[in-house]
């Protein structure tokens, strides 16, 4: 289902809106290595090294999304901050400017419902083209509320499920930390009706990035830029993003993947885009003012799932599917390869992964993790094998073999440059266990130390059931 179609279905249905089938980063360490940010099933813990919790209960609840800032001394977090049932709970939650938006749509949404014929589930209405899913949902409890006039007779029975309908009101926050694990809500950076995505903290610890759900149906999304400690009005990145960017080493620029129109959901269509970079701060932190236009570094085809990441000695790492035209169907590529820039150093795009090599490894390295010491980068695949590849000799071994699930059920995270955090499966009729590998680089092998043994079920409901699953979808 589309994503404004969801949305739509929320007034018709009650439907939820569902993102994305990628496995998601549920584990993340701190930059010293003391804490782990566990983005549980029902919101948010930290554990120590040995696995264990700072707390029973979830520290905060309904974290989208989240991020340690550069001092290990507290995170970024977007999390659910209210639930909406009523326009008039809404409302009074919202800024003036938000509120006519709504409000100057309604009549005309209103009218759109009433002509409508035939299935609700393929109602589209053209009055909230630009309109986010989250703005989507509060135009339809605008109109439920205040303008239904004619709307149960319309509706019928498919009116007692609009009651359903609900809000919710996203805030990206700082969340302060201290010696013994506990965390301490700082105030919010910013507020919106939709999750503030795949957070990303500046070096200096004084920028935060994050992607925002486009207006319409858009696989591609708007990435912006917000101050952390003297908030403003976010200010526009890029339009039309892949889902993974980072900052350069020096917090001056942001490299992402971008297209230069946006690419509907589920879009089959091939679509050249870049690898690109803009200047976002100046040299004192702050952001500019005006930001320059960008600068693309390299051409690729482009694909939602797309990872950026900078390496401290300038180089940007990004992984893409390598395509050669013109082509036959039988010649397009199966996995995507891993491959470097180095802007004003050097031209051209190197090949980190020899090209037969890339058929030896996993196929889900969309999601290559880079070490610490930016010596090795992890690479997963989507039935749960992960390697580790040395980036100077394109060498590699295994670290977990295939799944018993035959399922990627979280996104390796890194510890330190020898310590590598993931979930297995030892037994189907049990749950998943997160562990933490201690990785011997001379005789190549893994030493495991379970984590999750003693964390409450609630935690891991989500992405460590027990359940076999269906093999997650290569990106």
């Amino acid at each position: 289902m589309k994503r404004k179609n969801a949305a739509i279905a929320l007034l018709i249905v009650a439907a939820a809106v569902t993102c994305g089938c990628l496995p998601e980063k549920r584990v993340v360490w701190s930059p010293d290595g003391r804490w782990a940010a566990i983005r549980g099933s029902d919101g948010l813990y930290l554990c120590d090294p040995s696995g264990k919790l700072s707390e029973r209960k979830p520290m905060v609840e309904g974290v989208t999304s989240l991020a340690w800032l550069p001092d290990s001394k507290g995170l970024i977090l977007s999390y659910v901050d209210a639930h909406a049932d009523t326009w008039d709970a809404l409302a009074a939650r919202l800024s003036a400017e938000q509120r006519r938006k709504v409000e100057s749509v309604g009549p005309q949404l209103r009218n759109e419902i009433l002509a409508h014929e035939g299935d609700w589930k393929n109602f589209e209405p053209k009055t909230l083209g630009d309109f986010t899913p989250g703005e989507t949902g509060a135009a339809l409890l605008y109109v439920r509320d205040k303008l239904n006039e004619g709307l149960p007779e319309k509706l019928g029975e498919e009116w007692k499920k609009a009651q359903e309908l609900r809000v919710d009101e996203h805030v990206l926050a700082r969340a302060r930390g201290s010696e013994t694990g506990k965390l301490e809500l700082d105030g919010a950076l910013a507020r919106a009706l939709d999750p503030f995505d795949e957070l990303c903290v500046s070096p200096d610890g004084r920028t935060v990035a994050y992607r925002r759900p486009a207006p319409g149906d858009e696989q591609t999304r708007p990435l912006l830029v917000v101050a952390i400690e003297k908030p403003a009005t976010p200010t526009l990145v890029a339009e039309h993003t892949a889902m993974f960017y980072d900052w350069s080493a020096d917090g001056r620029y942001l490299v992402y993947a971008a297209c230069h129109t946006a690419l509907p959901e589920k879009s089959k269509e091939l679509r050249l885009g870049v690898v690109a970079r803009r200047q976002v701060c100046g040299d004192d932190g702050a952001v500019l003012g005006t930001l320059p236009e960008p600068e693309e570094l390299a051409g690729i085809l482009f694909q939602e799932e797309v990872r950026v990441r900078c390496l401290r000695d300038g180089r940007v790492l990004f992984a893409t599917a390598e395509l050669e035209v013109p082509c036959t169907s039988a010649d397009m590529p199966q996995r995507a390869g891993l491959f470097s820039v180095d802007p004003g150093r050097q031209p051209g795009v190197t090949r980190v992964i020899p090209r037969p090599t890339v058929y030896m490894l996993p196929d889900a390295a969309f999601l290559f993790a880079v070490s610490p010491d930016e010596r090795h980068v992890c690479i997963p695949g989507s039935n749960g094998r992960i390697v580790v590849l040395t980036l100077a000799t394109g060498s590699f071994w295994e670290v977990a073999g295939e799944d018993k699930g035959n399922q990627l059920r979280m996104q390796p995270t890194w510890r330190s440059s020898d310590e590598l955090c993931f979930a297995v499966t030892p037994d189907l009729e049990k749950p998943a266990q997160v562990v933490l590998a201690k990785l011997n680089w001379n005789a190549q092998t893994a030493e495991r130390r379970v984590l999750s043994a003693d964390w409450p079920e609630a935690v891991g409901k989500d992405f460590l059931a027990a359940q076999e699953a269906a093999p997650t979808s290569q990106p």
